[in-house]
């Protein structure tokens, strides 16, 4: 009886019917949870972001696109969309450029090679939470390990995270420590694919370091180069958790950014409408984004 079933089995999987949708039914799972926690969430907060609703009203009420023309002629909103510009194009440039240098530094070395790697990388293990921590006390203006060292040499300490001119910036060199290994990872990863005899080839044509890498490498990783890219943006729009713990959006909210911006609405000022409304824009924002730059760099992207 089981070897008959076991071979009803095999013919059922072997029809071509079942090889074109077998694919798809391995695909299920995952498409089951990425619709109900991911695009469910985002077409609902759509659809929410028409209403005028806070914890306090019963039932919301339909205002149209009455929730996006109040932000528009909102001040602190717009501040919010140029913090979150001012870090994703400070941070972003930075976070590849020495990420990528640290990868092929480490690539071409054979000696300790293990321990360049998880030296680069341990930042990327220690908890936002602990990080943004250890920041704090090393921005602090007064027993803060930063502003000891500046004194040693004659430059006077500023208050970093206090100031609304430096605390921005402050923010986005913790962030630049903290991110820089895992993208290095990811470029090392690229780069076993990058055949050596290139790079023999274009040192015998006497290319320098910086023209081998440039006309060798770049091109051979553009994939892993794009990867990156988008991956940063994502993050760049979702930072949170470092502005909760070390700023709460301040000073005079310079380091207020979107993600903040609707925790605040939602959960500190239950304004239910404006929260689903700016998420809508960010959900809008970086589709746009994102579309944008995978045709923009489509034709510089080889996989071959």
């Amino acid at each position: 009886m089981f070897s008959i079933l076991q071979a009803g089995i095999y013919k059922i999987k072997d029809s071509d019917y079942i090889k074109n949708i077998f694919p798809y039914l391995l695909l299920l799972p995952s498409g089951i949870f990425l619709v109900t926690f991911t695009y469910y969430p985002i077409f609902r907060s759509i659809y929410l972001s028409l209403f005028d609703w806070d914890l306090w009203t019963p039932e919301p009420e339909f205002v149209g696109l009455g929730n996006y023309q109040e932000l528009l002629n909102d001040a602190l909103f717009l501040r919010v969309i140029r913090n979150n510009l001012i870090y994703l194009i400070g941070t972003i440039p930075i976070v590849i450029v020495l990420s990528l240098l640290l990868a092929i530094i480490i690539n071409e070395r054979t000696r300790f090679r293990e321990f360049y790697e998880a030296a680069a990388f341990s930042p990327t293990l220690v908890p936002m939470a602990a990080a943004a921590m250890l920041w704090v006390f090393i921005y602090n203006p007064d027993i803060g390990i930063l502003n000891r060292v500046l004194n040693m040499f004659g430059i006077p300490g500023t208050a970093w995270i206090n100031s609304s001119r430096t605390a921005l910036p402050s923010l986005m060199v913790v962030m630049i420590w903290k991110n820089i290994g895992y993208y290095m990872v990811l470029f090392l990863a690229g780069l076993q694919s990058v055949d050596p005899n290139l790079y023999e080839s274009a040192k015998i044509n006497g290319a320098n370091w910086f023209q081998r890498h440039w006309h060798v490498t770049l091109p051979q990783i553009t994939p892993t180069l794009l990867f990156v890219i988008i991956v940063n943006i994502i993050q760049s729009f979702r930072v949170f958790d470092i502005v909760h713990i070390m700023t709460q959006g301040g000073p005079a909210n310079s380091t207020n950014v979107l993600v903040y911006y609707i925790y605040q609405q939602t959960f500190r000022f239950w304004n239910m409408g404006l929260g689903n409304t700016l998420t809508a824009i960010m959900a809008i924002v970086l589709f746009i984004t994102i579309v944008i730059i995978m045709r923009f760099l489509k034709k510089l992207v080889h996989y071959d």
